[in-house]
């Protein structure tokens, strides 16, 4: 185990306000009995964006590590189907990303075959992943966490910012034809505006999109 290893691995030091505070937190983790979603096609290097390549490993090793999850818990998505892509992206755009050259401009580095077919699959998971964790919290009623995802970039007709499907759009669309009416409400915390989820619901009233940027890239008004 290399030093790096064994600091992920060691106890926390806490003062003791803090460290009851902290046990406190985690007991009602603990308590929620929350779910996870995850699965090993997530992880790709595009080698072109500061993104942990391991981040979702480290969470899930964490969330073990500290009891907070169950191993029973731990969900596997299924890669998304081209039939629930069409809930959210027009059949022309999915057709062209068959081709390599249709991903260089979404994420920033030319796409040879082989790196193509790895972004197409791992980002297609993750869209499965968030898919599973809808439809699971909508038919518990619990708390369902996808460890990928947020391709908040990804508009109907267009991928961008090393966004290719857009993964909430998708599991909203996959709710509404499994009978979900409800209204939503998209909570976006990344750094940058979430304009492909705002663009894709911009004239669907029962979808709110809050950005905590609110700043956008384009003339649309953020919300």
């Amino acid at each position: 185990m290399t030093e790096g290893t064994e600091a992920l691995h060691r106890p926390l030091a806490l003062p003791s306000t803090q460290s009851r505070n902290w046990n406190r937190l985690l007991s009602s983790i603990r308590a929620r009995k929350l779910r996870v979603v995850y699965s090993p096609l997530y992880r790709i290097d595009l080698g072109t964006t500061p993104v942990d390549v391991l981040r979702a490993e480290r969470i899930l090793a964490f969330l073990l590590g500290y009891g907070l999850l169950s191993p029973k818990r731990l969900m596997r998505p299924e890669v998304a189907s081209l039939w629930d892509l069409r809930l959210a992206h027009g059949r022309g755009y999915l057709e062209s990303l068959r081709r390599p050259e249709s991903l260089n401009e979404i994420i920033g580095v030319e796409a040879w075959p082989d790196l193509h077919r790895q972004a197409l699959v791992a980002q297609r998971a993750a869209v499965g992943g968030t898919v599973l964790a809808t439809t699971h919290a909508l038919e518990t009623t619990g708390t369902v966490f996808n460890l990928g995802g947020g391709f908040h970039h990804a508009g109907r007709l267009q991928g961008r910012g090393f966004c290719i499907f857009n993964d909430v759009a998708v599991a909203i669309g996959r709710a509404r034809r499994d009978g979900f009416t409800g209204r939503v409400l998209v909570i976006d915390l990344d750094l940058h505006d979430g304009n492909g989820t705002r663009k894709i619901f911009g004239e669907d009233s029962s979808v709110f999109t809050f950005s905590v940027h609110n700043q956008t890239w384009d003339l649309t008004p953020a919300e």
